[in-house]
């Protein structure tokens, strides 16, 4: 039988029990059956559209003339160089169903929302959200100015649509982490990611791991300035976790390295590695589905909260700006501890209505009859 021919950057998405393909680098569709003619074509002109400059047409009113625009803006400098790269292959994928062209003031709800489904239906779930998560941004970005109003319109299309749907099944996004999957990866994973992850469970997120150093680790903790708000605070590896993080060999300078021992330049990278590893050990049955790096925030968040740790414990744990974020983890646990104490007060009032109840087991209602009596 011959070998069935292999098409890089290919990635497959299944919805509702359907298989869909399309090019990584550009978003774009491709026919169903992989490996077809049209198949081929539709690969083909998709790899010679990678890397392509940004979208502009002579039209500067048009939704790829008000990207070009966008692209030029300080609010596109500020944003990282991976966001960049990926709300450019999302305005070649709008370019590509046909938005490109026509003036961005035209874009109805009505077809943002065809827009939107597509983009879930052949891309996936969570490139959906982006898409719409990217034009939202983009048309708010319009409504800042009186000039750009003028130009790009006085409405912002996207701003009321509803995030598409997760699919039935699928994980939250960056869930906490359960204690017997924290100890599966610590003890399966090569030593680089190991440490990420050792300071992942010490509330750091990607973008301040990658620039750890290890002369900055001192007394089993570090100074440090969160990158996404600044905040600055003292950060306390847990000592369960400190030997994972010391011990092995130690390539770079910085503290979270790859697998050929090179550190990491950005966070998206890491977030990449880190996300191929814990989907393989998802697939072998080892862990739940939907663990992610960020996760482990969420699980510093949600222990501390659990453990009975006040707003300032949890806002230092995470090192947020304000305790606004932190009551996110607190309420939950307070409902928490509201449902057990419930559970608690009702067992209590029966308890008291009969002795050693909360010890006995539920009474089988056939109890005690006899033979005659039984239906």
């Amino acid at each position: 039988m011959p070998k069935k021919a292999h098409f890089p950057h290919v990635n497959k998405v299944r919805w509702r029990g359907e298989l869909y393909y399309y090019h990584r680098p550009t978003g774009i569709a491709l026919p169903r059956e992989y490996g077809s003619p049209a198949f081929a074509k539709a690969w083909a002109e998709a790899e010679g559209r990678r890397g392509r400059p940004e979208l502009q047409l002579s039209d500067p009113r048009t939704y790829s003339g008000l990207v070009a625009a966008f692209q030029k803006s300080e609010e596109w400098g500020r944003l990282s160089a991976q966001t960049q790269k990926d709300y450019a292959k999302l305005a070649t994928w709008m370019h590509d169903q046909g938005a490109g062209g026509k003036p961005a003031a035209d874009l109805s709800q009505d077809r943002c929302e065809k827009i939107l489904d597509r983009a879930v239906r052949e891309l996936g779930w969570r490139r959906g959200l982006y898409v719409l998560q990217f034009n939202r941004r983009l048309y708010n970005w319009v409504l800042e100015r009186a000039a750009r109003k003028k130009q790009w319109g006085e409405k912002n299309p996207w701003a009321d649509l509803k995030n598409p749907s997760r699919p039935p099944g699928a994980p939250k996004p960056n869930r906490p982490w359960t204690p017997d999957e924290i100890f599966t990866v610590l003890f399966d994973a090569p030593n680089g990611l190991r440490r990420a992850y050792v300071l992942g469970l010490s509330g750091l997120d990607g973008g301040t791991i990658i620039k750890r150093r290890w002369e900055e680790y001192r007394n089993g903790g570090f100074a440090i300035q969160r990158g996404k708000t600044g905040e600055e605070s003292w950060i306390m590896v847990p000592p369960l976790f400190r030997y994972l993080l010391e011990d092995g060999e130690r390539p770079s300078e910085f503290i979270v390295t790859d697998q050929n021992g090179e550190p990491f330049e950005e966070a998206n990278a890491l977030q990449t590695r880190s996300s191929k590893y814990l989907v393989a050990l998802g697939k072998a049955g080892r862990v739940g589905a939907g663990l992610t790096l960020h996760g482990l925030r969420h699980t510093v968040g949600k222990a501390v909260a659990e453990s009975g740790g006040s707003l300032r414990a949890i806002q230092g744990a995470l090192q947020h700006k304000s305790t606004r974020m932190a009551l996110y983890y607190s309420e939950r646990a307070d409902r928490k501890r509201a449902l057990l104490d419930a559970a608690g007060a009702l067992d209590d009032w029966f308890g008291l209505q009969s002795p050693g109840f909360r010890d006995s087991k539920v009474p089988d209602p056939e109890a005690g009859k006899s033979n005659g009596d039984k239906a």
